[in-house]
């Protein structure tokens, strides 16, 4: 099954499965972009600005995937595997990669994770097996 990770441009930009989804990638950017993916700028500026909080943004956000992308199916075929989507926030800070995230999953049942390095990852991996053992 084909795997696309979300992630920052601090941990993944130089990768050549990068594609940005921000309404500005950073200048030293050199990979692809998938635009109808971003928020638009005017949306991203009302939130800087302190004029929109974070459940309108949401909801704008979302009409503005479903506005754009009629087949959500459709544009995950054709991201490449092993693809990660990227944004500015830490993998923390809440942000539109993860509206997106989930609008996707609602919209197709296709889970996208943020990605992990190998010691996130076996963090993860051990508090899996905890909570697995917790629930018995």
């Amino acid at each position: 099954m084909k795997k696309i990770y979300t992630s920052n441009f601090a941990r993944k930009g130089t990768d050549p499965k990068a594609l940005a989804i921000s309404a500005w990638p950073p200048p030293w950017y050199q990979g692809k972009g998938l635009n109808m993916l971003a928020p638009t700028r005017a949306l991203v500026l009302a939130v800087i600005k302190g004029e929109m909080d974070l459940e309108e943004y949401t909801e704008r956000y979302i009409a503005l995937l479903e506005e754009r992308i009629p087949d959500p199916q459709a544009v995950l075929d054709d991201i490449p595997d092993g693809s990660f989507l990227l944004c500015y926030e830490k993998v923390t800070d809440t942000c539109h990669r993860h509206i997106l995230r989930d609008w996707i999953f609602k919209k197709t049942g296709v889970q996208i994770e943020e990605w992990k390095n190998e010691k996130e990852q076996l963090e993860a991996d051990k508090q899996g097996i905890v909570d697995s053992l917790l629930e018995l």
